[in-house]
Protein backbone atom coordinates (compact mmCIF):
# COMPACT_ATOMS: atom_id res chain seq x y z
CA UNK A 1 0.00 0.00 0.00
CA UNK A 2 2.89 2.31 0.85
CA UNK A 3 4.49 1.67 -2.54
CA UNK A 4 1.23 2.48 -4.30
CA UNK A 5 0.90 5.71 -2.28
CA UNK A 6 4.47 6.73 -3.11
CA UNK A 7 3.91 5.99 -6.77
CA UNK A 8 0.73 8.01 -6.73
CA UNK A 9 2.47 10.96 -5.09
CA UNK A 10 5.31 10.80 -7.63
CA UNK A 11 2.85 10.64 -10.51
CA UNK A 12 0.97 13.57 -9.04
CA UNK A 13 4.17 15.59 -8.73
CA UNK A 14 5.10 14.96 -12.37
CA UNK A 15 1.60 15.65 -13.68
CA UNK A 16 1.16 18.85 -11.70
CA UNK A 17 4.66 20.10 -12.58
CA UNK A 18 3.98 19.61 -16.27
CA UNK A 19 0.58 21.25 -15.93
CA UNK A 20 2.03 24.29 -14.14
CA UNK A 21 4.79 24.68 -16.71
CA UNK A 22 2.38 24.42 -19.63
CA UNK A 23 -0.05 26.83 -18.00
CA UNK A 24 2.65 29.44 -17.45
CA UNK A 25 3.94 29.04 -21.00
CA UNK A 26 0.47 29.35 -22.51
CA UNK A 27 -0.20 32.39 -20.36
CA UNK A 28 3.07 33.96 -21.47
CA UNK A 29 2.36 33.36 -25.14
CA UNK A 30 -1.32 34.27 -25.24
CA UNK A 31 -1.79 36.80 -22.48
CA UNK A 32 1.42 38.78 -22.94
CA UNK A 33 1.92 38.28 -26.67
CA UNK A 34 5.57 37.20 -26.33
CA UNK A 35 5.80 36.01 -29.92
CA UNK A 36 4.60 39.24 -31.43
CA UNK A 37 6.88 41.29 -33.64
CA UNK A 38 5.55 44.38 -31.93
CA UNK A 39 4.32 44.61 -28.37
CA UNK A 40 0.62 43.91 -28.32
CA UNK A 41 -1.96 44.59 -25.69
CA UNK A 42 -3.35 41.57 -23.93
CA UNK A 43 -7.05 40.80 -24.11
CA UNK A 44 -9.37 42.66 -21.79
CA UNK A 45 -9.76 39.85 -19.23
CA UNK A 46 -6.05 38.98 -19.26
CA UNK A 47 -5.01 42.61 -18.99
CA UNK A 48 -7.40 43.15 -16.11
CA UNK A 49 -6.15 40.04 -14.32
CA UNK A 50 -2.51 41.11 -14.67
CA UNK A 51 -3.29 44.63 -13.54
CA UNK A 52 -5.14 43.26 -10.50
CA UNK A 53 -2.16 41.07 -9.60
CA UNK A 54 0.40 43.86 -9.96
CA UNK A 55 -1.75 46.23 -7.89
CA UNK A 56 -2.40 43.66 -5.16
CA UNK A 57 1.18 42.38 -4.99
CA UNK A 58 3.44 45.07 -6.46
CA UNK A 59 6.99 44.23 -7.43
CA UNK A 60 9.91 45.91 -5.72
CA UNK A 61 12.14 48.32 -7.61
CA UNK A 62 15.03 45.86 -7.64
CA UNK A 63 12.80 43.03 -8.90
CA UNK A 64 11.43 45.24 -11.67
CA UNK A 65 14.95 46.29 -12.72
CA UNK A 66 16.12 42.66 -12.75
CA UNK A 67 13.06 41.66 -14.77
CA UNK A 68 13.69 44.44 -17.29
CA UNK A 69 17.30 43.32 -17.73
CA UNK A 70 16.27 39.68 -18.14
CA UNK A 71 13.67 40.65 -20.76
CA UNK A 72 16.18 42.73 -22.70
CA UNK A 73 18.64 39.82 -22.81
CA UNK A 74 15.95 37.38 -23.92
CA UNK A 75 14.84 39.23 -27.05
CA UNK A 76 11.21 38.98 -25.99
CA UNK A 77 8.63 41.76 -25.84
CA UNK A 78 6.85 41.87 -22.55
CA UNK A 79 6.50 44.48 -19.82
CA UNK A 80 8.29 43.84 -16.51
CA UNK A 81 4.94 44.20 -14.74
CA UNK A 82 3.44 41.46 -16.92
CA UNK A 83 6.39 39.20 -16.17
CA UNK A 84 5.90 39.81 -12.46
CA UNK A 85 2.20 39.01 -12.80
CA UNK A 86 3.05 35.76 -14.58
CA UNK A 87 5.40 34.81 -11.75
CA UNK A 88 2.74 35.51 -9.13
CA UNK A 89 0.09 33.62 -11.09
CA UNK A 90 2.49 30.71 -11.66
CA UNK A 91 3.28 30.55 -7.95
CA UNK A 92 -0.40 30.65 -7.07
CA UNK A 93 -1.25 27.95 -9.58
CA UNK A 94 1.55 25.77 -8.25
CA UNK A 95 0.41 26.17 -4.64
CA UNK A 96 -3.20 25.37 -5.53
CA UNK A 97 -2.23 22.35 -7.62
CA UNK A 98 0.13 21.11 -4.92
CA UNK A 99 -2.55 21.50 -2.27
CA UNK A 100 -5.04 19.50 -4.33
CA UNK A 101 -2.47 16.77 -4.92
CA UNK A 102 -1.42 16.67 -1.27
CA UNK A 103 -4.99 16.56 0.03
CA UNK A 104 -5.59 13.31 -1.89
CA UNK A 105 -2.47 11.66 -0.42
CA UNK A 106 -2.18 10.14 3.04
CA UNK A 107 1.50 10.93 3.57
CA UNK A 108 2.57 14.02 5.50
CA UNK A 109 5.51 14.41 3.11
CA UNK A 110 2.99 15.16 0.37
CA UNK A 111 2.40 18.57 1.95
CA UNK A 112 5.80 19.59 0.68
CA UNK A 113 4.18 19.75 -2.73
CA UNK A 114 2.44 23.17 -2.36
CA UNK A 115 5.63 25.16 -1.62
CA UNK A 116 7.67 23.11 -4.09
CA UNK A 117 5.24 23.54 -6.96
CA UNK A 118 4.71 27.18 -5.99
CA UNK A 119 8.46 27.75 -6.38
CA UNK A 120 8.43 25.94 -9.73
CA UNK A 121 5.53 28.06 -10.96
CA UNK A 122 7.25 31.27 -9.85
CA UNK A 123 10.53 30.35 -11.54
CA UNK A 124 8.99 28.99 -14.76
CA UNK A 125 8.72 32.41 -16.53
CA UNK A 126 12.36 33.21 -15.71
CA UNK A 127 13.50 29.83 -16.98
CA UNK A 128 11.49 30.41 -20.14
CA UNK A 129 13.18 33.77 -20.65
CA UNK A 130 16.63 32.19 -20.29
CA UNK A 131 15.80 29.53 -22.88
CA UNK A 132 14.31 32.19 -25.17
CA UNK A 133 17.47 34.27 -24.85
CA UNK A 134 19.60 31.34 -25.97
CA UNK A 135 17.42 30.80 -29.03
CA UNK A 136 17.39 34.55 -29.74
CA UNK A 137 21.18 34.79 -29.72
CA UNK A 138 21.54 31.66 -31.84
CA UNK A 139 19.05 33.06 -34.38
CA UNK A 140 20.89 36.38 -34.54
CA UNK A 141 24.20 34.63 -35.15
CA UNK A 142 22.67 32.47 -37.89
CA UNK A 143 20.86 35.34 -39.65
CA UNK A 144 23.66 37.91 -39.41
CA UNK A 145 25.69 36.92 -42.54
CA UNK A 146 22.69 37.19 -44.86
CA UNK A 147 21.66 40.50 -43.33
CA UNK A 148 25.17 41.92 -43.79
CA UNK A 149 25.22 40.79 -47.42
CA UNK A 150 21.88 42.51 -48.03
CA UNK A 151 23.13 45.67 -46.37
CA UNK A 152 26.30 45.54 -48.45
CA UNK A 153 24.36 45.22 -51.70
CA UNK A 154 22.08 48.08 -50.70
CA UNK A 155 24.97 50.36 -49.76
CA UNK A 156 26.85 49.46 -52.96
CA UNK A 157 23.74 50.45 -54.92
CA UNK A 158 23.88 53.93 -53.43
CA UNK A 159 21.69 53.54 -50.36
CA UNK A 160 22.84 55.01 -47.07
CA UNK A 161 23.78 52.65 -44.27
CA UNK A 162 20.81 53.77 -42.17
CA UNK A 163 18.45 53.01 -45.05
CA UNK A 164 20.13 49.63 -45.56
CA UNK A 165 19.46 48.71 -41.93
CA UNK A 166 15.84 49.76 -42.40
CA UNK A 167 15.56 47.60 -45.53
CA UNK A 168 16.76 44.51 -43.62
CA UNK A 169 14.37 45.26 -40.76
CA UNK A 170 11.36 45.71 -43.04
CA UNK A 171 11.96 43.16 -45.81
CA UNK A 172 13.27 40.18 -43.86
CA UNK A 173 11.89 38.10 -41.03
CA UNK A 174 13.44 36.59 -37.95
CA UNK A 175 15.01 37.54 -34.66
CA UNK A 176 17.60 39.82 -36.25
CA UNK A 177 14.99 41.67 -38.31
CA UNK A 178 12.92 42.30 -35.18
CA UNK A 179 15.99 43.55 -33.33
CA UNK A 180 16.99 45.80 -36.22
CA UNK A 181 13.49 47.28 -36.20
CA UNK A 182 14.18 48.33 -32.62
CA UNK A 183 17.52 49.74 -33.79
CA UNK A 184 15.77 51.82 -36.44
CA UNK A 185 13.34 53.16 -33.83
CA UNK A 186 16.15 53.94 -31.37
CA UNK A 187 18.20 55.64 -34.11
CA UNK A 188 15.63 58.44 -34.21
CA UNK A 189 17.03 59.62 -30.87
CA UNK A 190 20.69 58.69 -31.47
CA UNK A 191 22.86 57.34 -34.28
CA UNK A 192 22.40 53.96 -35.93
CA UNK A 193 25.85 52.90 -34.80
CA UNK A 194 25.03 53.69 -31.17
CA UNK A 195 21.75 51.79 -31.43
CA UNK A 196 23.58 48.80 -32.91
CA UNK A 197 26.08 49.01 -30.06
CA UNK A 198 23.23 48.83 -27.56
CA UNK A 199 21.85 45.78 -29.36
CA UNK A 200 25.27 44.11 -29.35
CA UNK A 201 25.62 44.78 -25.63
CA UNK A 202 22.22 43.23 -24.94
CA UNK A 203 22.64 40.21 -27.18
CA UNK A 204 26.26 39.37 -26.30
CA UNK A 205 26.74 37.72 -29.71
CA UNK A 206 30.43 37.84 -30.59
CA UNK A 207 30.06 38.26 -34.39
CA UNK A 208 27.60 41.12 -33.87
CA UNK A 209 29.94 42.79 -31.39
CA UNK A 210 32.83 42.45 -33.86
CA UNK A 211 30.71 43.94 -36.64
CA UNK A 212 29.71 46.97 -34.57
CA UNK A 213 33.35 47.55 -33.59
CA UNK A 214 34.48 47.30 -37.23
CA UNK A 215 31.67 49.62 -38.32
CA UNK A 216 32.65 52.28 -35.79
CA UNK A 217 36.29 52.03 -36.85
CA UNK A 218 35.37 52.28 -40.53
CA UNK A 219 33.29 55.40 -39.91
CA UNK A 220 36.19 57.03 -38.07
CA UNK A 221 38.82 56.13 -40.67
CA UNK A 222 36.70 56.68 -43.78
CA UNK A 223 36.75 53.06 -45.04
CA UNK A 224 33.84 52.30 -47.41
CA UNK A 225 31.06 50.71 -45.40
CA UNK A 226 30.14 48.34 -48.24
CA UNK A 227 33.58 46.72 -47.99
CA UNK A 228 33.20 46.35 -44.23
CA UNK A 229 29.78 44.74 -44.62
CA UNK A 230 30.94 42.13 -47.13
CA UNK A 231 34.13 41.33 -45.20
CA UNK A 232 32.20 41.00 -41.95
CA UNK A 233 29.66 38.69 -43.61
CA UNK A 234 32.53 36.42 -44.68
CA UNK A 235 34.06 36.62 -41.19
CA UNK A 236 30.79 35.65 -39.53
CA UNK A 237 30.40 32.64 -41.82
CA UNK A 238 33.95 31.56 -41.00
CA UNK A 239 33.22 32.02 -37.30
CA UNK A 240 30.07 29.91 -37.49
CA UNK A 241 31.87 27.17 -39.43
CA UNK A 242 34.60 27.05 -36.81
CA UNK A 243 32.03 26.90 -34.02
CA UNK A 244 30.28 23.97 -35.71
CA UNK A 245 33.57 22.15 -36.19
CA UNK A 246 34.43 22.68 -32.53
CA UNK A 247 31.11 21.24 -31.43
CA UNK A 248 31.53 18.24 -33.70
CA UNK A 249 35.00 17.62 -32.27
CA UNK A 250 33.62 17.83 -28.74
CA UNK A 251 30.93 15.21 -29.35
CA UNK A 252 33.11 12.15 -28.52
CA UNK A 253 34.07 13.70 -25.17
CA UNK A 254 30.50 14.64 -24.34
CA UNK A 255 29.30 11.14 -25.17
CA UNK A 256 31.59 9.49 -22.60
CA UNK A 257 29.31 10.18 -19.62
CA UNK A 258 26.08 8.96 -21.33
CA UNK A 259 27.92 5.86 -22.50
CA UNK A 260 29.09 5.18 -18.94
CA UNK A 261 25.52 5.56 -17.68
CA UNK A 262 24.23 3.14 -20.30
CA UNK A 263 26.99 0.67 -19.47
CA UNK A 264 26.26 0.93 -15.75
CA UNK A 265 22.52 0.44 -16.33
CA UNK A 266 23.11 -2.65 -18.47
CA UNK A 267 25.58 -4.02 -15.92
CA UNK A 268 23.11 -3.52 -13.08
CA UNK A 269 20.30 -5.11 -15.10
CA UNK A 270 22.48 -8.17 -15.68
CA UNK A 271 24.06 -8.53 -12.24
CA UNK A 272 21.09 -7.80 -9.97
CA UNK A 273 18.98 -10.84 -11.03
CA UNK A 274 22.05 -13.05 -10.86
CA UNK A 275 22.93 -11.76 -7.39
CA UNK A 276 19.33 -12.28 -6.27
CA UNK A 277 19.38 -15.90 -7.46
CA UNK A 278 22.65 -16.54 -5.64
CA UNK A 279 21.28 -15.07 -2.42
CA UNK A 280 18.08 -17.10 -2.77
CA UNK A 281 20.05 -20.35 -3.27
CA UNK A 282 22.26 -19.59 -0.28
CA UNK A 283 19.26 -18.81 1.90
Amino acid sequence: MGDMTSAGIFAGIMAVSVAVGMAVRVAALRLAGLKARRRRRASGAASGLMELVTRSIPASTSSEAAAREAIERSGQRIDPSSLWALRVLGAGAGVVAGTLAASSASSLAAWLLPPALGAIGALAPSAWLVASGRRWRADIERELPGALDLMGVSVAAGTSFEAAVRIVAERTQGALADSLADVVAAAEFSSTTEALGTLAERAQVEPLTMFVASLAQAQRSGIPIADILHSQAASVRTYRRQRIEERVNELPTRMIFPQLLIFASVLIAILVPTFAQIMASLG
